[in-house]
């Protein structure tokens, strides 16, 4: 281990100049300090980022350009930085469109405002009506700031030090959203519905073995078949329900129960009366349920069986549901109306289904082909390749430097259950038992939609970070010296020198720490997240992940160890959350 001497020679040396904007009684002071012998000095053009991040106006450019070429590391009085008016906290009763439930919107004080208080959320809610199923544990609650809001952030039990993003507040300084009021709902009775004698969504997940809680792509139930005349399915007659009241004292009659209906599509036919349907050939069964119209279409598909797609098939282009035995050969096409379902692994395919695909054996394409499903993508594996999805993509075992992107979930939950490397793109959200790999891949997930935020921290965050480790090692070296002396030996001139030298660069690297956590919080506040959905690693998150939430802003990259317990990325309130449970 180096010298004391020797590492505050090379601390010195190697320091980058730094600079500070301070506000102090309505006035902004910069300091600027000058850089080591071989670090970099401050460059005028940062300066004048930070002071437009600011808004800071009418200071003038040769001044500052003098006082960051002089770097003496005084603080000079450089502008105005103008005062915020308070503002005092909102209150909105939101009521939901039943009156079945009533919320409080608050919109927290700035700038040294009057906070919520007792009377004030009274006032709101007799305005709007608001008599019946208060609160008042909530409302006391919110009177002496004592409410928690489930919603915040819950710091990971052992976690190491890290620099806080987001500061910690009380629920007197958050926006909330909170239910205060709830109404006793009207019986809806029973609606009219359809008894199905086949699944409607038949492959919403592969099936779960008895012994284990993993995917068994054997049990995939991929073909619902029915016989010529079977019963497809039958209407079930509604009953009538029981009025309740809202959070307004008002009378909620019930709904007058819907009726359902069913519909016959092809190779299907309705009983005279309408409430039963039938097979007109042996096929796939196939269900569409359209419940806003309380309406069920059920057809009956033809069903090509093939035991390979090769020469001699050629490419398959059916207007029904494609079931291959063994697999698809390299450079075939595989074009469906329905489903297509390959019992072995394939490669350089292309394969389309306005349906769901299903792949038993799982795909290893070499970065060639394409495998698009209008529906959902089954896979039991996935290894350099491409695949879209209208809903929902279900992986079993691994998903290895692949393109995918779905526009509903991306799920990796049921055998290991891994995404290692290449990227994933989910509209609503992404759920793996482990995301990266122990070799630290880069795996880039995105979701959601935001702009760019996170971007205009990362500069503070390098100079943060590079100060923190020589506060770390500036403690490291006084605590030996400290020791030694404790022991009983005597430090001679020269060491206590340089002891005291170590005490004044621990002070003023503390300073600059405590000034560069100032900034960020300065910046975070000139920024508006955006709302997103969410990742979550059921059991490891590896460094080397990164999570965006919306094209590549908002970035999330986990460094350091592994993390071996359950992680949730969300969105709340605009800020980012790593969660370990779930709530």
């Amino acid at each position: 281990m180096q010298s004391p001497d020797d590492f505050l020679k090379e601390l010195e040396a190697d320091e980058n100049g730094h600079f500070l904007i301070e506000q102090r009684d309505g006035r902004a002071f910069l300091r600027v300090t000058p850089p080591g012998a071989q670090g970099r000095p401050v460059k005028y053009a940062d300066v004048q980022a930070r002071l437009d991040l600011f808004r800071l106006e009418g200071y003038d450019r040769a001044e500052v350009e003098d006082i960051v070429l002089a770097a003496d590391g005084e603080f000079f009085d450089i502008c105005v930085w103008p005062v915020t008016p308070s503002v005092d906290a909102e209150l909105q009763v939101e009521i939901d469109e039943d009156e079945m439930q009533a919320f409080l919107k608050i919109v927290p004080p700035r700038h040294g405002g009057n906070p919520v208080d007792r009377e004030m959320i009274q006032a709101a809610l007799q305005a709007a009506g608001v008599t019946h199923g208060l609160d008042q544990a909530v409302i006391d609650a919110l009177d002496d700031g004592s409410y928690v809001d489930p919603d915040a952030p819950v710091p990971r039990p052992g976690a190491r030090e890290s620099v806080q993003i987001f500061p910690e507040t009380s629920s007197k300084e958050r926006r909330l959203r909170v239910l205060i009021a709830r109404g006793a709902p009207p019986s809806r009775g029973k609606p009219g519905r359809v008894r199905l004698y086949f699944e409607s969504r038949p492959r919403p997940a592969p099936g779960v073995t008895d012994d284990e809680e993993r995917v068994d792509f054997r049990k995939l139930n991929v073909i619902q078949s029915c016989e010529k005349g079977q019963v497809l399915a039958e209407i079930v007659a509604p009953e009538n329900g029981v009025a309740g009241y809202t959070v307004r004292g008002g009378e909620l009659p019930p709904a007058a129960p819907n009726t359902a209906q069913l519909h016959a599509g092809k190779n299907a036919r309705l009983s005279g009366d309408g409430s039963r349907i039938f097979a007109d050939l042996a096929g796939q069964v196939r269900i569409e349920e359209l419940r806003a119209d309380q309406v069920t279409r059920i057809e009956v598909e033809e069903i090509l069986s093939v035991s390979e797609v090769d020469y001699s098939t050629g490419h398959i282009d059916f207007p029904g549901t494609v079931q291959v035995e063994g697999t698809v050969l390299d450079g075939f096409k595989v074009r469906a109306a329905g489903d297509i379902i390959v019992q072995k692994t394939v490669g350089n395919v292309q394969l389309q289904a306005d349906g769901d695909i299903i792949l038993a054996g799982g795909a290893y394409c070499k970065n060639e082909g394409e495998i698009v499903a209008g529906q959902s993508i089954f896979a039991r594996f996935v290894q350099d390749a491409r695949l879209y999805a209208g809903r929902d993509v279900m992986i079993e075992e691994a998903a290895m430097t692949s393109h995918i992107a779905a526009g509903g979930a991306i799920l990796l939950a049921g055998g290991r259950g891994e995404l290692i490397g290449g990227t994933a793109l989910a509209g609503r959200e992404l759920r793996a038992r482990k995301l990266g790999g122990r070799s630290e891949v880069s795996t880039h997930i995105t979701v959601g939609i935001q702009p760019d935020a996170m971007q205009k921290l990362q500069t503070i965050d390098r100079e943060l970070l590079e100060k923190q480790t020589a506060v770390r090692k500036i403690e490291l070296h006084l605590s030996q010296m400290d020791e030694a002396v404790q022991r009983g030996r005597t430090l001679n001139e020269s060491e206590e020198a340089t002891r005291e030298k170590l005490r004044a660069a621990l002070t003023r690297f503390r300073e600059l720490v405590d000034g560069l956590e100032s900034q960020r919080h300065l910046l975070y506040d000139a920024m508006e997240p955006d709302e997103a959905a969410s990742v979550e690693a059921q059991e490891t998150l590896f460094p080397g992940v990164e999570v965006h939430f919306g094209t590549g802003v908002k970035r999330f990259r986990v460094e350091g160890r592994p993390v071996t317990m359950y992680s949730r990325f969300v969105l709340q309130d605009g800020r980012i959350h790593l969660k370990h449970s779930d709530f």
